[in-house]
């Protein structure tokens, strides 16, 4: 397996990533206190306190990734508070081609649970676009995020797994165009303006590790909860 990038900010500062960058009421950071990183003595913390503003993080791969490749970003992420959701979401991790628009991406969006936790959404730039998680992202505690996405002229895919369970996937799309080479995480909306929200990332790892479940097949929600308890077994 290639690690294409790995940090857990505990250099203190945004120092592993190629750019960091705010605008208008958006504020980032790596902090300590009074949120406890998942693992380790730092975390990012990233904070949009008005209605206008975004806040990101970006690691430039240097090389573009080419058809046939599978990737996968871990993450641990956290939400504090997310007040206010603009009809598009609120972009909180996104691959492109270190120039132009986002090729796909994970957003929370306006939509919830039945416990009040907003639902996560993966969209591609080539449709179909958009899945929807089934259960919402838990806020005021750390999340287990993983994402996969298959370079493919055909039968593309990008996955999303909340805390080790597949919540959603865009299946059959063309993705080997896609020549991902940045990443970039941090609150932003479709225009580029995220709205009274509070969140925290922590052990970010960007490597080639395959999913662990076949692209377009179809399981019971059970099956995802067995490999939870087998893995933390």
């Amino acid at each position: 397996m290639v690690t294409h990038f790995s940090n857990g900010f505990e250099e203190g500062d945004f120092s592993a990533w190629t750019d960091s960058a705010t605008s208008g009421s958006g504020t980032a950071s790596v902090d300590t206190t009074p949120i406890a990183p998942y693992a380790g003595t730092y975390r990012a913390d990233f904070s949009v306190p008005a209605t206008a503003g975004w806040a990101r993080c970006r690691k430039a791969l240097g090389s573009a990734l080419t058809e046939g490749t599978e990737y996968h970003l871990g993450m641990r992420f956290r939400v504090k508070n997310t007040v206010s959701i603009p009809s598009g979401g609120i972009v909180i991790a996104k691959f492109d081609n270190g120039s132009g628009p986002a090729q796909f991406s994970m957003s929370l969006n306006t939509a919830q649970d039945g416990s009040g936790n907003h639902l996560a959404q993966i969209v591609s730039s080539n449709g179909p676009t958009v899945a929807y998680s089934v259960n919402g992202i838990i806020e005021a505690q750390w999340n287990k995020i993983d994402l996969y996405c298959g370079l493919k002229n055909t039968n593309g895919f990008i996955q999303l797994f909340v805390n080790d369970i597949k919540e959603a996937e865009v299946y059959g799309v063309d993705t080997h165009n896609f020549d991902t080479q940045r990443l970039t995480i941090g609150p932003s909306s479709k225009s580029n303006s995220a709205s009274l929200c509070h969140l925290y990332y922590d052990e970010i790892v960007w490597d080639d590790a395959a999913s662990p479940v076949t692209p377009g097949s179809v399981r019971p929600h059970w099956y995802y909860q067995m490999l939870k308890r087998r893995r933390s077994a």
